[in-house]
């Protein structure tokens, strides 16, 4: 889970490819004893099947919807729902912004989950009245 050894590994692989070097972009794949790059094209295409395969009803989108940014905006809202904050979201998701922010869409049944046991779990401080 480390990004630093994931893109360590990837840079390995892509150098391990006949005729690879050190422009070799990261899009490289070795495919029918040749080096092939993966395209955004070729994601969408991924992203549509796996959606058409999972079914509108157990998504509620249709194949279609989805593009490569749905992968950084889904990435933004995964970490918001478990809690990472947004100063660190900014930091992976490598947004120079706040923009994130609108792509973090609230999902009442996630985001309400076990909320009354965290408002109870400071239970212990007062309020004193103000007096006039």
């Amino acid at each position: 889970m480390c990004p630093v050894r994931a893109w360590a590994a990837i840079i390995k692989r892509i150098r391990s490819y006949p005729g690879a070097d050190d422009d070799t972009p990261v899009s490289a794949v070795w495919r029918n004893n040749r080096i092939e790059h993966i395209t955004s094209k070729n994601i969408v295409n991924a992203i549509d099947n796996a959606a058409e395969a999972i079914g509108y009803a157990n998504l509620g989108v249709e194949k279609g919807d989805f593009g490569t940014h749905s992968i950084r905006s889904g990435g933004a809202m995964a970490m918001a729902l478990d809690d990472v904050p947004p100063f660190r979201i900014m930091m992976i998701g490598r947004w120079s912004s706040d923009t994130f922010l609108k792509y973090i869409r609230k999902q009442v049944d996630q985001f309400s989950h076990n909320i009354s046991s965290r408002m109870n779990k400071h239970m212990h401080f007062r309020h004193i009245p103000i007096v006039d």
